[in-house]
């Protein structure tokens, strides 16, 4: 297939492909393994990441199996053996070589089988990806990437960093006898090169910076990095999660010029990586293939699958998902690309979660007031959930603003029912200068209303003021001054007794009077942090407050 090439500003030739993009359209799979009829089938033309998903033992890993089978019967350097018994077949039906690879079709979008290279058209990982160390002291000439095979089974072990540091040292030599990079320097090449690999792995590591600090050649041996502030760090210090995640990059890397127009299988990506990088992973492995190639992933990884879903609503053609849940594979089974919705979810994270998929989603949640701004944390919802998580463990508030948009917000109450099957919604409020007739009214819609103007008026209360600074080891002589101090702030106000109005200079006055220190930047970190459990600590102000809050009632339908 032609290939072109353009030379940069330093010399360093980049090839870039003029193929057509290839995609897979179909995969038919016929007593084969897991399988007695699988079709996969609809796969979009447009289709650049391929997520198959689905619990153990669904046969996720057995699809990749079968593209190594197809590919390497075509290209005839595969041959049944003594390892491979038992292996493909579901029903032990045949040992041809030939036999065992036409029960497996795969069909590409304006490609005939004739079409397509075979030897490099799929470039498989495994999930056994291991190698801790290595040191290169000759190399050999290399191959061209479709003329030999790394794993032969996606159960094989699969090393392939230290073939990747081969490949770039064979490259370095074979491009240095070029024209266009005569008159640079080695270093220049490698930095021009390497750019974008130095890129990916700038989005992924970030705190410390983790990059390949000089490729040092054959003298070296191995990758050396600078991480933070430390220089000249042996790939064998890495950790397991960055050397996990540098090799895939790294074989995306290499593979991507002398593959441009190959289907890239990973089983399982997220093997050691951090669960905060795994999302990222996958998305820098797909911003460095070319636009000619296809991603596929066998995953269980929430991060990976929700960075999928997020390129999903971006790029809505280029992203399929194909679900291995719930499916009965003695028989002909049919997979079409899938939209996530609440199934979905619901079995990708008790895949992932297992028993702990239950908490995912709390029983009940009350929508209280606060602000609604994603980095602003609501001071009444931190509060609730700190005072009642221990006697309400499958508790969650949340905050939705002001009272009148807490009790309009009957949109948001129809998506928390729709998104966790049984989930009791309910809303409270404050009271602020509400009538008792009025507050009876909302009670009876089924709206909480707390009994006293607002969470202030518990957090300030005089018993938790004093369970506080009894715990806090105050002299009674230090209590009365506060308390006293409490009173007389309260009941200067010229309008109606606001406890919160006054919270700034009684949290000065507690500071100022007590000595205690540490006790918060302001008054609302006071409050969460002291109060909060001090209210606690108070049974008939917490009893009174629990009543309003928690106690059971007709739950609000909106």
């Amino acid at each position: 297939m032609a290939q072109t090439s353009r030379t940069t500003k330093d010399g360093c030739p980049h090839h870039h492909p003029e193929e057509e993009p290839v995609r897979i359209k179909s995969v038919h799979l016929e007593n084969y393994k897991r399988f007695t009829e699988l079709t996969i089938a609809d796969l979009p033309e447009t289709a650049r990441l391929v997520v198959l998903v689905g619990p153990n033992g669904t046969g996720k890993s057995s699809v990749f199996d079968s593209f190594l089978l197809k590919a390497g019967a075509a290209a005839n350097n595969w041959r049944l053996d003594g390892t491979r018994e038992q292996y493909y077949d579901k029903l032990q039906q045949s040992r041809s070589t030939h036999e065992v690879a036409n029960r497996v079709q795969i069909e590409f979008h304006d490609a005939g089988g004739n079409d397509v290279s075979w030897e490099s058209v799929f470039q498989m990982r495994s999930a056994y990806r291991n190698e801790s160390d290595f040191r290169i002291d000759s190399v050999p000439v290399t191959t061209p990437i479709g003329t030999e095979r790394h794993i032969d089974r996606i159960i094989d072990p699969d090393e392939s960093v230290s073939k990747n540091y081969t490949r770039l040292v064979w490259k370095s030599w074979q491009d240095q006898r070029r024209d266009e990079v005569q008159g640079i320097t080695i270093g220049q090449y490698w930095k021009e090169y390497l750019d974008d690999l130095q890129k990916a792995m700038s989005r992924l590591f970030s705190d410390p910076d983790l990059l390949l600090q000089d490729f040092g050649g054959p003298q070296a041996g191995t990758f050396r990095f600078s991480k933070g502030q430390a220089s000249d760090f042996h790939y064998k210090n890495l950790s397991g999660g960055e050397k996990a995640a540098f090799d895939i990059l790294l074989d995306a890397f290499v593979k991507r010029d002398e593959a441009p127009d190959a289907v890239f299988c990973i089983d399982e990506p997220e093997l050691h990586v951090a669960t905060a990088l795994q999302g990222r992973l996958i998305s820098s492995v797909l911003e460095l293939l070319r636009d000619s190639s296809q991603l596929w992933i066998a995953t269980h990884s929430i991060g990976i699958v929700r960075e999928a879903y997020r390129l999903l609503k971006e790029r809505p053609d280029e992203v399929v998902f194909l679900d291995f849940s719930d499916r009965d594979f003695d028989g002909p089974v049919t997979i079409t690309p899938s939209v996530p919705n609440r199934m979905f979810w619901e079995n990708m994270y008790e895949v992932a979660l297992d028993d702990l998929s239950s908490l995912v989603a709390p029983q009940r949640i009350i929508i209280c007031e606060g602000s609604t701004k994603k980095h602003v944390r609501s001071f009444d919802a931190r509060c609730y959930n700190r005072l009642f998580s221990d006697e309400f463990p499958e508790t969650l508030f949340i905050s939705r603003g002001s009272a009148g948009e807490v009790v309009r917000s009957r949109h948001l109450v129809g998506i928390l029912k729709a998104v966790a099957s049984g989930i009791d919604v309910t809303k409270v409020i404050d009271r602020d200068n509400m009538s008792d007739g009025e507050r009876d009214r909302k009670i009876a819609q089924g709206i909480r209303v707390l009994g006293r103007r607002e969470i202030e008026e518990y957090l300030y209360d005089p018993d938790v003021l004093r369970t506080f600074l009894q715990t806090a080891g105050c002299e009674e002589s230090v209590i009365d001054t506060i308390l006293k101090t409490r009173d007389g702030l309260v009941n200067n106000q010229a309008g109606p007794q606001n406890i919160k109005e006054v919270s700034r200079k009684l949290f000065e006055a507690i500071r100022r009077e007590s000595k205690l220190s540490n006790l918060g930047s302001n008054r609302a970190e006071f409050a969460v942090d002291f109060l909060v459990p001090a209210l606690r600590a108070t049974p008939n102000v917490y009893s009174e407050i629990r009543s309003d809050v928690c106690a059971s009632t007709h739950h609000s339908d909106g």
